[in-house]
């Protein structure tokens, strides 16, 4: 009986630390949670915010005037997931959100320093990705089938129909600049986001 006491007592006293251990990693985890969440939405505001200082243009067609600003900031969020993302095995959900996060603030700041809105931004986006999806560029369609999927999306990001009006000076300006526009399709892969945030929404920091 007396074994069974202490036996009782040991079982107890692991189940007692095992509950303060899961307290204490649920405690961790909403804590966590609360940050990405408050993250996002200050990244997302700062982003919004910006198309009150620089209204979009509503351009039609490419402008070279403002399409380095656009690629300059493009590479910038590019080169940090690139960098953050180099090994899929290591990266985990939250680290995802995170990155998401600091690209987000990233983005901000490099469009804040060429006076860019996101609106503007992401009408440039959309224009590259039409331009894209021509036949001239089937190539180049192949590269943005392999790098800008995601796990619900993974034989690649649907491109939008494409732009059949495009301008002989549109043309030459994304051939010219291809190599760098693959080289860079990782800012891509948060094209549904950001298009979000510019038409005003705030998407739940899970998306």
């Amino acid at each position: 009986m007396k074994k069974i006491g202490v036996f009782a007592g040991v079982t107890l006293a692991m189940l007692v630390a095992l509950l303060v251990y899961a307290v204490t990693i649920l405690g961790q985890y909403d804590d966590l949670e609360k940050s990405l969440a408050e993250d996002y939405a200050e990244a997302a505001t700062k982003l919004q915010e910006l198309d009150s200082k620089f209204p979009n243009p509503a351009a039609k067609t490419l402008d070279p005037r403002r399409y380095p600003a656009w690629m300059e900031s493009r590479t910038g969020m590019a080169d940090l997931l690139a960098e953050r993302f180099k090994d899929p095995k290591k990266v985990s959900g939250f680290q995802v959100r995170k990155t998401r996060n600091v690209a987000l603030a990233m983005l901000a700041e490099l469009l804040d320093q060429r006076s860019m809105g996101v609106g503007e931004y992401c009408a440039i986006a959309a224009r590259w990705r039409a331009i894209l999806a021509l036949p001239e560029f089937k190539a180049a369609q192949a590269k943005w089938r392999a790098i800008v999927r995601t796990q619900s999306m993974l034989e690649g990001m649907p491109l939008p129909a494409p732009a059949a009006d495009a301008t002989p000076e549109e043309l030459a300006l994304i051939r010219k600049s291809l190599p760098q526009l693959i080289a860079t399709m990782d800012a891509d892969k948060l094209t549904i986001l950001l298009d979000r945030i510019a038409a005003g929404e705030t998407p739940s920091s899970e998306d």
